[in-house]
Order: structure tokens, then C-alpha cells, then sequence
């Protein structure tokens, strides 16, 4: 008898269960594309193609500041060698080919996705964009800074959705 009392309990949890799975799975995201017509800073949540940055050192200029960017293929951490200040750096393209810097502060992203992330080939993420900051990231050759991107700036507060942690990896170091 109590097992017939607790069969529709059960039916409603997964229902309910299936409701919020359908809804998390079916929401969408505007694209990192519809940032291409905002003029003035606004809080958003896109999703993005990551782009391949490879394997080399590169240079970013952000802010008035020269960081070291150690290239990790769909990220990268840049660090200002002077203030030791660091951003997990990825870069995200839109359906349109837009493409912005998205940065997230080096110690939260460790802290959370470990050394070793699976960073997937679109992510989601929540931040502030600013279209008036921009990012040049470029190589160092013999002519000097060889410009490879001149975009404007996602202040990442979240990454949503396609980046998660490595299990059994080692925390790293960013100071």
C-alpha cells in the first residue's frame, strides 16, 4: 500500500526533473555576433565559437599594459610581468565573424577549470562587454609587434557552458 502512495511522487520528480532538463537544454544564447551593434558598455550572456590561438607566446596590449600570453590553444594566460595581474584569454567568434577578447581574471579560472581545462568549441559566458577597451594581441618578430587581432573587450564574470574541469589535473600557479 505505501509503495502505491509513492509511485505518483515519484512521476511528478521526473517530471519535474525532465521539465528543468528540457529548459536548460533548450535555452538559447544571443550570439557573440549581436555584440556588433552595441556602442556603449552593456551586460550580456553570448555564446561564441573559441577560437584556436595554438601553441606560441604572444603579446597583448590591453589598457595601456603589455602582457606575456602563453597560448593554449582554445585559451591562452596572459600576465603582466610588472604587476603580475592575469586573464584566462579567449577569443570568440560570432556566426557573423565578430570577434571579441573574452577576459576572465587568471586566479578564478585555475581555481575553478584546474590547470588543464576541456574547453569545448563554442562556450557560453556572462560578463560586461566594453567596445570602447580593446585588445591587440600579435607576435613579437623582427620588425617588432606584428598585429594578429584588434578586438573589443568581454569582462567575463562566468563561463556558462563549454568549460569544464580536467579531472586529476594539478591546480596551477598563475603568481
Amino acid at each position: 500500500m505505501a509503495r502505491s502512495r509513492l509511485i505518483p511522487v515519484f512521476v511528478l520528480a521526473a517530471a519535474i526533473g525532465l521539465v528543468g532538463f528540457v529548459s536548460v537544454a533548450a535555452s538559447q544564447y544571443n550570439d557573440v555576433g549581436s555584440l556588433s551593434s552595441l556602442a556603449g558598455p552593456a551586460r550580456v550572456t553570448v555564446s561564441g565559437d573559441v577560437v584556436d590561438l595554438g601553441g606560441e607566446s604572444l603579446v597583448m596590449v590591453y589598457d595601456g599594459r603589455t602582457f606575456l600570453v602563453d597560448a593554449r590553444g582554445p585559451y591562452a594566460i596572459a600576465e603582466d610581468p610588472e604587476t603580475g595581474e592575469a586573464y584566462a584569454l579567449f577569443l570568440l567568434r560570432g556566426d557573423n565573424g565578430f570577434i571579441v577578447a573574452a577576459l576572465y581574471p587568471a586566479e578564478e579560472f585555475v581555481a575553478r577549470y584546474g590547470s588543464n581545462p576541456v574547453v569545448e568549441a563554442v562556450i557560453v559566458v556572462d560578463g560586461m562587454y566594453r567596445p570602447d577597451s580593446k585588445v591587440e594581441l600579435g607576435r613579437l618578430g623582427p620588425g617588432g609587434f606584428e598585429p594578429l587581432y584588434e578586438v573589443p573587450v568581454l569582462e567575463v564574470t562566468a563561463i556558462l557552458k563549454g568549460c569544464h574541469s580536467s579531472y586529476q589535473q594539478p591546480q596551477a600557479n598563475t603568481g
